[in-house]
């Protein structure tokens, strides 16, 4: 063993590694090992790490890769601070784009090139994909990485994030188009739906704006006949293949929508069509299917029983409905009645159209479909509202009808 000073640290050969060499300091009463080759190597990666701690600069984990740290970030982030189903995304993108790319790369060396190496791969055409991840996926995996190194800096694991915006310029994709139903087309998409088994569900999406989750999570305890109102507080979606209930998207999400005629009649509807067994199986009764003292049940929000109660809508079984099958079934509905493919979301776009073009305000939208703010309204629907303002300046005009 070479012994040194006080302070200075110590080197010695690695027990049953011939060439391999141990160095360990202590840096602010952390013990901190390094390893190398050589004498020179090790003593050269002591006195770094001095030089880092009176900089006061995190000391570099010489071992610590990429993949595990992963791994250990996936294992150890609690369920308050992410939620389930945004985790299993995280989980999902790190192990299937991250890790095998640079996954064995040291986490303390990691340099911008090699974030931008996961990025350039994942626009390599490749099968099924001649071009390439889509540009949305490529930006939700650099925004991942970005909040993985953001956790390792705060634990001084590293030094800098190598995949923040500083470093790393990734291109948005153009917002999708919207393509919200026309109102000329709109009594055709009403008959195309309402004999489905799902059609009171579509006819609600298009009759107040309410996402697929929250539709999907809707609970007849939710929804007050006499009062005529409907409480959106909960939303549905799948973790691998378990089923979660949680809040909704925010705070403005949680809110109470007006029942108008048409929309109680489909619900009463609903309602016989399911005591009548001509929806599948009763409901289940399906609530969160955690316990209340599971550290993942405190995150959603629920208190004792309160996201249980019979489902509004239910697949065959009585169970709740998969997102994607509702989706694909509206698409096939669309299709055999010559109407445009479009998105379940798409079926809100038209409700917001609809809604713009008989005059509600911007406000009153908003508050309907549970936007965090008007600023999102206008800023989504932005074609829409600036149609808006340009039709309210041509009936201004004929107001000075003899100018010009």
């Amino acid at each position: 063993m070479k012994r040194q000073r006080n302070g200075t640290g110590t080197i010695a050969e690695r027990p049953g590694r011939s060439g391999s060499y141990r160095g360990q300091v202590m840096v602010e009463g952390r013990r901190i090992s390094v390893y190398g080759k050589s004498l020179e190597e090790v003593q050269a990666k002591l006195d770094e790490a001095k030089i880092r701690a009176k900089s006061g600069q995190p000391p570099r984990d010489g071992l610590l890769t990429v993949a595990r740290y992963v791994e250990s970030w996936i294992a150890n982030t609690p369920g308050k601070r992410i939620a389930p189903m945004t985790k299993l995304r995280y989980e999902q993108i790190l192990r299937k784009h991250v890790t095998p790319v640079i996954g064995h790369l040291k986490l303390a060396s990691l340099q911008p090139e090699d974030v931008d190496r996961v990025l350039k791969r994942m626009r390599d055409p490749r099968p099924g994909r001649p071009d390439g991840y889509h540009g949305t996926t490529i930006v939700h995996v650099h925004a991942t990485m970005q909040r993985v190194l953001r956790d390792a800096k705060r634990a001084r694991k590293i030094t800098e994030n190598v995949a923040t915006a500083e470093w790393i310029d990734v291109e948005h994709p153009a917002r999708r188009e919207q393509m919200p139903i026309l109102p000329a087309d709109r009594q055709k998409l009403l008959n195309a739906v309402k004999d489905d088994r799902l059609g009171p569900l579509y006819l609600l999406a298009f009759m107040t704006g309410a996402r697929l989750g929250e539709l999907c999570g809707l609970r007849w305890a939710d929804v007050d006949f006499d009062a005529g109102l409907i409480r959106i507080e909960q939303t549905v979606g799948r973790v691998g293949r378990e089923t979660m209930f949680k809040g909704p998207k925010n705070d403005a999400s949680i809110r109470t929508v007006s029942m108008n005629g048409p929309i109680r009649a489909v619900l009463l509807d609903q309602r016989r069509r399911q005591e009548w067994g001509l929806t599948g199986d009763a409901s289940k009764g399906l609530g969160h299917p955690h316990h209340k003292d599971d550290p993942a049940f405190s995150c959603f929000g629920f208190m004792g029983s309160h996201a249980h109660g019979p489902l509004a809508f239910t697949s065959l079984s009585g169970g709740p409905l998969q997102g994607s099958y509702v989706t694909m079934h509206l698409q096939k509905i669309l299709a055999a009645a010559g109407l445009p493919r479009i998105r379940f979301h798409d079926a809100r776009h038209s409700f917001v159209s609809w809604a713009a073009a008989e005059g509600v305000d911007v406000d009153t939208i908003s508050k309907i479909v549970g936007h965090s703010s008007t600023a999102v309204t206008r800023n989504v629907y932005l074609t829409i509202f600036q149609e808006r303002k340009v039709a309210a300046m041509d009936k201004l005009a004929d107001l000075f009808d003899g100018i010009g």
